[in-house]
């Protein structure tokens, strides 16, 4: 008897082949997993969005603050601001983003931080301060610049115009063009708060 050979590439296309119905299986299996990495990733960033909310509420609901001063600034997509604060004599560190690179070391804000746990907080730019004893001038500003979270203003001291920005509380009712007083710092005018208050 003879036994018919068969051609082992011809088998393989063969076997390699897929109907129709096996085609839309795979592809529906490729939508599937596609679909779940994406539920996955969505998932995850909510959850870190929620995370934050929660820690931002607590915080807020601690009613507990202190002061701080910015020791570093920088850029690293985007730009931010290190402020140490001390509670109870422990010294802490808070990197945040800043609302604009204008930020300076030296400069003091408002540091709230959650009362059962003090390494838990958040630099309030809306809040810049100036210490008892830092003596400084007044002087008028004009808002140049506003966006949802910010304002940019311009100010003259000695001849020479200064150009800032400031967060402020969402909610506030200012306009471009608009005037306030800005309170700087006498050595070194380019410090300034702008009164939103």
């Amino acid at each position: 008897m003879k036994v018919k050979k068969t051609d082992p590439v011809k088998t393989n296309v063969t076997k390699l082949k897929i109907n129709p119905l096996q085609k839309l299986k795979n592809a529906g299996y490729f939508i599937l997993v596609l679909a779940g990495v994406y539920a996955l990733i969505y998932g995850l960033a909510k959850f870190a969005s929620w995370s934050e909310h929660q820690s931002i509420l607590e915080i807020k609901e601690s009613h507990t603050s202190t002061i701080g001063t910015i020791i570093k600034v920088g850029s690293m997509k985007g730009s931010y601001a290190v402020a140490e604060y001390f509670v109870d004599g422990k010294r802490y560190e808070r990197k945040d983003d800043s609302p604009a690179s204008g930020i300076f070391t030296g400069e003091h804000y408002l540091i709230i931080y959650k009362a059962t746990n003090p390494a838990i907080s958040r630099i309030d730019f809306t809040n810049p301060v100036f210490l008892n004893g830092e003596e400084t001038g007044k002087t008028t500003g004009t808002i140049v610049y506003k966006d949802w979270a910010k304002v940019g203003f311009t100010y003259t001291v000695n001849g020479e115009r200064i150009k800032r920005f400031q967060k402020y509380v969402d909610g506030k009712q200012l306009k471009k063009g608009q005037t306030l007083t800005v309170e700087y710092l006498l050595s070194n005018p380019g410090v300034s708060i702008l009164k939103l208050k």
